[in-house]
């Protein structure tokens, strides 16, 4: 065992995802290869243990306590995973325990009752309990009683280590969940936190979960595993020795565990404050001293992706409002811009390329969130283009599919600029129902989707493409407005998702008509291109961080695995 070279590299292994996970993982997998503590020639060698083990069953067969079994096969080359110190033993655990034993007790006693959600998971060794009397759980239960140790069958609770010593059971007895298989070392051979601590190991986990059966969601490890399964055995003294040890190196992952959580959540208050400075800066001048903080503290800051997240949404959020780049007195003001959009409207429903539409009210005094910057206006997206929805043509008609029109779905919304669709129909689909041509330059909105628990995909498409009915587009009456808006709406996203959606039984869907008429910032022409080539600029820094730090991770993940794998040798 290499230990020098896993402590040369401590800190960096701490930087792998799951570290502590796999530091537990390491410590359970050399406790039961006989890594974890030293051989002491004085033990008594663990043959003898299973001597006893085998006197325990024949004494429990007589008095007709247990049933007589056909022996287990023997234990042959290829079932070894690894070599065992000298003095243990390889055994089967049907050998050296009971599985499933019953319980007898009188009606009226009191017991412990312990359903799946009651056992804790992971590596610790806890559960509660409920009191109920013996005579509502004695049937369709499991039975267990003070120091029988139980393991969860049933996936995922099996592979999440749900697995635990049942201790201060009322009265001694108890029942639980039928998910559960329960284990009785014969006699005081096998101590109960030995068996939980080959449980728990690594190659027990995955050697249950090879022999899964059932159906997806509902798959439980066979009772032939259980039975089977072979186990490494050292005598009862190093068995002590090495729980002791175990539990020792448990509590240090504990530690280091608190320790870890306690700095991530320092570096993620710490770049929650410097953002909410930045976002509260009084002018220019404190702006531009709370942005170099930020900036110059990348490395410290930036080490979580959540806070890459959030420093995304800053950045939006600063754009939308008009701190993100200084505003220019000579730009022409938005109230010109706007003045443009309505001639090319009434260009475009003189044309007869679009209806004309009932005016939008007026946006009130009330309805300002904030003071805008000199030059800009409040609008609402109704004012800046045509709205317009999707639809599916009919699936029973072939020719209507598999044509050379992009057929746009939510799914193909996962970039900023929308290049392609996965799927495409023909002129006859759309000349045969309600779907339409969206020209280039048209931004593209996911309406209705579960996505909008979370997020609010808007792109804009590159190409003349069909959408579905779950996407919503405005088609700017100038293009020269589109990345703008499509900034705005991705710095208001928090905003949007939290009162212009509404929940559905199953999906979210954006409320159209609070949305288009909802008041949205828009400053002079010339500050929407310097505002969306500045975000374009910080989001590029903000993939190359994110970037950073999955490589780093991924670094710190094969040096982990690689020194795990030195370390157990």
């Amino acid at each position: 065992m290499n230990k020098t070279l896993f402590f040369e590299h401590f800190n960096t292994l701490m930087d792998a995802p799951d570290s502590i996970g796999q530091m537990r993982k390491l410590i359970l997998q050399l406790a039961v290869q006989g890594m974890l503590v030293p051989q002491d020639p004085n033990d008594e060698p663990a043959s003898e243990l299973l001597k006893r083990i085998k006197v325990e069953k024949e004494r429990l067969v007589k008095e007709k306590k247990i049933k007589k079994e056909n022996a287990l096969p023997a234990i042959t080359d290829n079932e070894i995973p690894y070599d065992l110190p000298k003095g243990w033993e390889w055994v089967r655990l049907g050998s050296i325990s009971q599985i499933n034993p019953r319980n007898y007790a009188d009606d009226d006693l009191d017991v412990s009752f312990i359903p799946m959600t009651l056992i804790d998971d992971g590596f610790s060794n806890s559960h509660k309990s409920e009191e109920k009397k013996w005579s509502e759980i004695k049937s369709g239960f499991t039975h267990f009683q003070e120091n029988d140790v139980v393991v969860a069958k049933i996936t995922p609770c099996f592979q999440n280590r749900k697995s635990a010593i049942m201790k201060n059971l009322v009265n001694g007895y108890g029942a639980g969940t039928t998910e559960l298989y329960v284990f009785r070392p014969f006699g005081k051979t096998i101590l109960p936190e030995y068996l939980l601590l080959l449980f728990k190991s690594e190659n027990f986990i995955n050697g249950g979960v090879s022999t899964f059966t059932g159906t997806a969601g509902q798959q439980r490890v066979k009772k032939d595993f259980m039975h089977s399964v072979v186990l490494g055995v050292p005598s009862n003294e190093e068995q002590k020795r090495i729980v002791t040890k175990v539990d020792q190196l448990m509590k240090i992952c504990d530690e280091l565990e608190v320790k870890q959580n306690k700095a991530s959540k320092n570096r993620i208050a710490l770049n929650d404050t410097a953002l909410n400075r930045l976002m509260s800066a009084d002018d220019e001048k404190d702006f531009s001293t709370q942005w170099t903080f930020v900036r110059n503290n990348f490395d410290t800051l930036y080490t979580v992706p959540e806070n890459v997240t959030k420093l995304r949404q800053t950045i939006l959020q600063l754009a939308v409002q008009g701190k993100l780049v200084p505003q220019d007195p000579n730009d022409e003001p938005a109230s010109e811009l706007l003045k443009r959009v309505k001639v090319e409207k009434e260009k475009l429903i003189k044309e007869k390329k679009i209806k004309k539409e009932k005016s939008l009210p007026h946006i009130s005094g009330d309805e300002m969130p904030y003071m805008l910057p000199k030059g800009w206006e409040w609008v609402r997206l109704g004012q800046l283009g045509e709205v317009c929805g999707g639809g599916t043509p009919s699936k029973k008609v072939s020719e209507y599919w598999n044509g050379s029109i992009p057929w746009v779905s939510p799914k193909d919304m996962k970039f900023d600029i929308l290049i392609h669709s996965e799927m495409t129909i023909s002129n006859k689909a759309i000349n045969n129902s309600s779907v339409r041509m969206i020209v280039p330059g048209s931004i593209l909105i996911v309406a209705r989707s579960g996505i909008l628990k979370h997020t609010l995909p808007v792109c804009i498409n590159s190409m003349e493409c069909t959408v579905n009915q779950d996407i919503k587009v405005l088609m700017p009456h100038l293009k020269s407005i589109n990345t703008y808006i499509q900034v705005m709406l991705k710095g208001f996203e928090n905003l949007i998702l939290d009162t212009l959606v509404k929940d559905g039984m199953t999906v979210q869907s954006l409320l159209y008509s609070e949305f288009f008429t909802y008041p949205f910032p828009f400053p002079p022409l010339s500050e929407q291109k310097r505002i969306v080539a500045k975000v374009d600029q910080l989001m590029q820094i903000c993939d190359d961080l994110e970037s950073r730090l999955k490589q780093s991770q991924k670094d710190s993940e094969k040096l982990l695995q690689a020194v795990l794998h030195e370390t157990v040798g």
